[in-house]
């Protein structure tokens, strides 16, 4: 016999089983729940209501979340490997340390969301919306991010390795100290061009002030780029070059 219970204590459900793993909660009522370890992998949680529950370290492996209300819920060191939460509400919840490895997040609002450390390796974030989010060392090497709102995300030290980040957008986006070799750059993300030309600038003040000036100028385009005068617009130039790679619809004049 299993006993769900409320963080505050109040029985929720009790069932006649000895593991929650593969059970079906499908659209059922689970707000505040503590499932604090519970082994849930492979369980039907769609369109369920956990909004504010306690999954700290649960195993959700595999489970189908999709839809799911998980806003304010904690899941701090959860395992959510492969876990489907397409369109789940994540909305300012703590996803710290947690293993989201290959997990279907398209179009997850992750509004805030503390993501600080997580495993989102080879995770698709198409879409998602993951404004102001805290990505700070997250692994997020292969992921798919194409689409998504990283505006005024915190990704300090994030491994963007052969990441996809075409179409995302960055506005305001701290992108210090992420690492993007080989990742599929937004080229007309002022935020992104600009934080990689200031990872090669060091110290450097003339290649430092070629960075914020792009930042700054955002209503301007490659083209008009191209016809100003500045002593380090080829350095400019010859650095974004080592970002091409194949079919991401880089500006012609790098070739």
């Amino acid at each position: 016999m299993i006993q769900i219970k409320k963080i505050t204590g109040e029985l929720l459900r009790e069932m006649d089983c000895e593991s929650l793993s593969c059970v079906n909660f499908s659209g059922a009522n689970l707000s505040r729940a503590y499932l604090f370890g519970a082994d849930l992998s492979g369980a039907n949680l769609s369109g369920a209501d956990l909004s504010g529950a306690n999954l700290y370290r649960a195993n959700l492996c595999r489970a189908d979340l999709c839809r799911a209300n998980l806003s304010g819920a904690n899941l701090s060191g959860a395992n959510l490997y492969r876990a489907n939460l397409c369109r789940a509400d994540l909305f300012g919840a703590d996803l710290s340390g947690a293993n989201l490895s290959g997990a279907n997040l398209y179009r997850a609002n992750l509004y805030r969301a503390n993501l600080s450390g997580a495993n989102l390796s080879g995770a698709n974030l198409s879409d998602a919306d993951l404004f102001g989010a805290d990505l700070s060392d997250a692994d997020l090497s292969g992921a798919n991010l194409s689409g998504a709102d990283l505006s005024g995300a915190y990704l300090f030290g994030a491994n963007l390795r052969s990441a996809n980040l075409s179409g995302a957008y960055l506005s305001g986006a701290d992108l210090r100290g992420a690492y993007l070799s080989c990742a599929i750059i937004n080229w007309n993300s002022h935020d992104l061009i600009s934080a990689i030309l200031l990872k090669h600038a060091s110290r450097d003040v003339e290649k430092r002030m070629i960075a914020g000036f792009i930042l700054v100028s955002r209503n301007m385009c490659w083209k008009d780029f191209m016809i100003i005068e500045h002593k380090e617009k080829q350095w400019a130039i010859d650095t974004l070059k080592t970002y091409i790679v194949d079919g991401d619809r880089h500006p012609h004049f790098l070739d």
